[in-house]
This record gives structure tokens, sequence and C-alpha cells, in this order.
């Protein structure tokens, strides 16, 4: 990721890397400067895919066990009462998006859809959960200027399985994290 500010200050950098952010330009800027940092954000986002020991694929495949979690414990993993927060903020989230979403496609509002489908598709990587993340992305791509909006129906439907699948995978977790440790 790389955030483009009008803020250039040391806190702005300070807290773009804590968060995870590979890079930021602050504005104006040449189109060169933006082509030079997408190209070190896409090598460095390689060599850490290359060296990772999880992975999140790119289309899932229902026999393969996908890896839930990993970027939250990859980003987080030190401080559990944060993984804990996000887990709990997104299933009190899931609910309400699914609603709105519902009645989006109801009322064949692709725009309000769109954006309710990109508003989450960011918490729901952050949180990790690749099979619903990928779900998101179609629909996105799909109601994003509504010219092919034929499936979004179904990919919805797949959506909200998925997300109550998930839902049930987030419980489990929490519960876990519950535990004491000895």
């Amino acid at each position: 990721m790389i955030v483009l500010t009008a803020n250039a200050s040391e806190h702005e950098k300070i807290v773009t890397e804590a968060i995870n952010i590979q890079s930021y330009i602050s504005k104006p800027f040449r189109p060169i400067s933006l082509i030079k940092e997408m190209k070190m954000a896409i090598e460095n986002h390689q060599k850490i895919e290359n060296s990772a020991s999880y992975s999140l694929p790119k289309t899932p495949v229902p026999t393969d066990k996908p890896v839930y979690f990993a970027f939250l414990y990859k980003t987080f993993g030190n401080n559990l009462s944060v993984v804990r927060e996000m887990l709990e903020i997104f299933k009190a989230q899931i609910p309400v998006t699914l609603k709105k979403l519902e009645k989006h496609i109801q009322e064949k509002n692709y725009q309000g859809f769109y954006f309710e489908i990109h508003r989450i598709k960011s918490t729901i990587n952050i949180v990790g959960l690749p099979v619903l993340f990928e779900l998101a992305m179609i629909m996105e791509r799909d109601s994003h200027d509504a010219s092919d909006v034929s499936m979004l129906a179904e990919y919805f439907d797949k959506f909200k399985k998925q997300a109550m699948e998930d839902i049930l995978i987030i419980e489990a977790e929490l519960e876990r994290l519950s535990e004491p440790v000895d």
C-alpha cells in the first residue's frame, strides 16, 4: 500500500510504518516518483510473499484449506488484545454490512452495493479471511460500473454463506484466545 498525502511530517512517516504501509508520497508529486514507489512496493511484496511461511490462495479451491488470520497475526501477533478487538469488530460489522448489501441488491442500487463491498473488503483482508476476500473482490469488480451485474446476486449468496461460516471460525478463534495460557 502506498499513501498519497499532503502531510509529509515525521509523524505521518511513523504512522504509515506502524500500520504496515510500504511507502508514502507527499503532494505535489511527479508521476515518475509514483511509478518508482510502485515498483519498489511490488518488489518488496514479492520478496515477502516468496519468503512467507503461509499462503493465501488467489482463487479459492474447495479441497484446499485456506489459511485464516495470517495477515492479522503477522501484523498484530504480539498484541493479542488488538487481534481480539479486530475479530470482535469484524464479527459485529459483517451482519450489518450483509443487511445493507442485501438491500442494495433488492433495490438494484449497484453504486450503493459497490460502496459497501469496497468498504468492508479492507477489513476482510486485514482480518485474514481469504475466501471471503476473493468473493468481495469479484463483487466489487462486478458492481463497480454496474456493467456486469448478472452474477452479482449469486456471488452475494456465496458471500453471505461464507461470511456465516467465517463468523463461526472467528468465534472459535476468540474462544481459543480467551483460554488461559499455561
